[in-house]
């Protein structure tokens, strides 16, 4: 465990869960017979993935023990421990953002990988080693998907879904797609059997690749004409997914020194980049080991880079996936039941919009329901506002005495001349990213130093002096989700990202409307009708006004649909995304409005560089095109694309 995650997680959660994983190996049939390091690896730890951490041990060895210990196999029990998951939860896509395993049984549906993540707790509950695996980006189709392994008598691990209430182990919906995913990961804290991928002082995450496909080798060589061994260059493996390009492997090399991946056979884009440059692509399509050479000295001027691939679908004739039709989950669905009394409940059968939040929230909605039921009029319109942009998950394990301070805290601080989307969004909404919401920004506020008549640049110089007291430590490579009021306290975060993230809460709590604009990596802060960059290193001037650019991009030939909806849809045909220096993130949250009028998609931007991918379908081929902008401050551009 890393030193952050030591201050973070309770100590009795950490001994609980040790006494309870020893209990279960001594207690079960199999126990003894499970090799040391799997023991270690796949059943003792108290954290799957990125979920926040409870004490969720104890819980499912009081319901699963009794279930399992007369099975005489661990296949036995295994299927036992599935199928009483799957008479609790549904799948149901959300955001992403991991419950904890206790929440996600008291809302009862999730997305896969919160399945996941609540299976392989059962399972490790009761001594069964079980781990979470994952496909970042299929090269077939949008998405991803993860599900998870099980070791089994046979000594082998084999696979199962538990999203879709698989009934068999290595058979699953997606067992005929498995071949075209391109990289299959697991992650471990140091099984020193596994292929390792990236390794940290805490974790690793291992490639599994071969374990279900066959896979080829791709060499890439970055140069720039004779001089080698001089330059760090940043090497990506990306596949074409959500409208842009997803990254699967990234290494750091020098120039002239090859770096290889093991990947599933296919079409990739592989990038490469000498920070901060911006990176030069190629097209590759690797049916046997490949060796690419990329020449680094086409990167002269970012603004004129234009690219284009085109993305045949490979067939894996190695699969050794046995692709049986799997079985199918039982319809279970108490939503309309659950609709029908909250209506009741709230008396405005008509506000669905509300009813439908709550209803997703599961069973655990009506003991918030019953503490808000006796507030005064105003409040119960802030909070009906409240759970509009709050995420339902966020709502599950809602302490509601707590939700209620934080609601009359917002209500108190807020200035009634924010403008109401304003205040909405960046105010009263409880989650600043995808971190877990515990309610406590009453508790943030009291960190702060209060002086009557305080300006909104004292304030910040104040936020920039706690967060100097922060300090970035080496985390493990899939860090717990952590709360602004958890860093805060420890005086400790994982990453610069982190610290953002605090800050936001910080002024949200001061009745600043805040946010931390993710593509950016930067925090804004509303004054006034005036947005300002936060820069807590600057003590003399940590606010300045945020001066934007502004992008037009239109596509010919869809001039029918300019009167009616817009012909292509963001994240699944086209996407932009901001250069930071060493890596692309996309745009989220900023656009793009769609402008009938021009036939066009308008964002408003931070000044920078930008990729603009299209992607085309033409099957059973894709076609990516890629047009790099550079957005100057004030400056507004006009793009258009066949």
């Amino acid at each position: 465990m890393s030193s952050t995650e030591k201050a973070l997680v309770p100590e009795e959660i950490i001994i609980e869960n040790i006494r309870y994983s020893v209990k279960a190996r001594n207690l079960m049939p199999w126990g003894r017979s499970i090799p040391e390091d799997l023991f270690m690896n796949y059943v003792l730890p108290h954290r799957i993935s990125q979920e926040p951490v409870v004490n969720w041990r104890p819980y499912f060895f009081a319901r699963l023990s009794h279930e399992v210990i007369n099975e005489k196999s661990m296949m036995d029990a295994a299927l036992n421990v599935l199928n009483w998951f799957y008479n609790r939860v549904n799948y149901e896509p959300s955001d992403p953002r991991d419950l904890d395993p206790l929440s996600l049984i008291r809302r009862g549906r999730g997305r896969c990988e919160e399945i996941n993540i609540a299976v392989i707790a059962g399972l490790r509950s009761v001594a069964i080693p079980a781990r979470h695996v994952w496909v970042p980006a299929w090269s077939h189709t949008d998405g991803n998907h993860s599900w998870i392994e099980v070791y089994l008598d046979d000594g082998k691990w084999h696979y199962i879904d538990p999203s879709s209430c698989s009934g068999q182990f290595d058979s699953a919906w997606f067992s005929p797609y498995i071949p075209s995913a391109p990289v299959i990961f697991t992650h471990s804290l140091q099984d020193n059997s596994c292929r390792v991928y990236r390794a940290g002082p805490y974790d690793r995450i291992c490639e599994l690749t071969d374990g279900y496909s066959s896979t080829v080798q791709i060499s890439v060589v970055p140069e720039i004409g004779n001089k080698t061994g001089h330059d760090e260059v940043i090497v990506t493996i990306n596949v074409v997914n959500g409208g842009r390009l997803r990254p699967l492997f990234s290494s750091v090399t020098s120039t002239g020194k090859p770096v290889r991946f093991s990947l599933s056979p296919g079409t990739y884009v592989i990038s490469a980049a000498i920070a901060p440059l911006p990176p030069i692509y190629k097209c590759v399509k690797a049916d046997s080991d490949t060796r690419v050479v990329i020449d680094l000295n086409t990167n002269d001027n970012p603004s004129s880079q234009s690219f284009s691939c085109t993305i045949s679908p490979t067939r894996n004739r190695k699969s050794r996936i046995n692709s049986r039709t799997p079985t199918t989950c039982p319809k279970r669905d108490n939503q309309k039941k659950l609709k029908r009394v909250i209506s009741r409940w709230i008396g405005e059968p008509e506000d669905t919009d509300v009813v439908e939040k709550l209803a997703s929230v599961g069973p655990s909605v009506f003991k918030l329901l019953s503490a808000v039921e006796n507030l005064q009029k105003d409040e119960k319109e802030l909070t009906k506002k409240l759970i509009s942009v709050t995420p339902p998950k966020e709502l599950v394990s809602a302490n509601p005495h707590r939700l209620i301070e934080y609601l009359r805290h917002v209500k108190n601080i807020a200035d009634p001349k924010i403008p109401g989307h304003i205040f909405e969004l960046f105010l009263l909404n409880p989650r600043i990213l995808v971190e877990p919401v515990d309610w406590k920004l009453p508790k943030i506020f009291s960190l702060l130093p209060h002086h009557k008549g305080e300006t909104l640049f004292q304030r910040a110089i104040e936020i920039g002096n706690i967060l100097e007291g922060i300090r970035i430590q080496k985390c493990a490579l899939l860090p717990p989700a952590v709360t602004p009021w958890q860093i805060l306290t420890s005086g400790l975060a994982c990453s610069e990202r982190d610290k953002k993230i605090a800050a936001v809460a910080l002024f949200r709590s001061a009745g600043h409307p805040a946010v931390f604009i993710d593509y950016a990596e930067a925090v804004a802060v509303y004054h006034e009708g005036t947005w300002y960059a936060f820069n807590p290193d600057d003590k003399k001037n940590p606010l300045r006004p945020l001066r934007f650019g502004e992008l037009a991009v239109k596509f010919s030939g869809n001039e029918k649909y300019c009167s009616s909806s817009p012909p292509l849809r963001y994240l699944r045909d086209f996407c932009l995304s901001k250069w930071t220096g060493r890596r692309f993130l996309p745009v989220r949250g900023a656009g793009p409005v769609w402008n009938k009028d021009t036939c066009s998609y308008n964002f408003t931007l931070f000044p920078g560089i930008y990729d603009l991918s299209v992607v085309r379908r033409n099957p059973p081929d894709r076609n990516l095109l890629l047009r790099r902008i550079v957005l100057k401050k004030d400056e507004a551009i006009q793009i258009e694309l066949p």
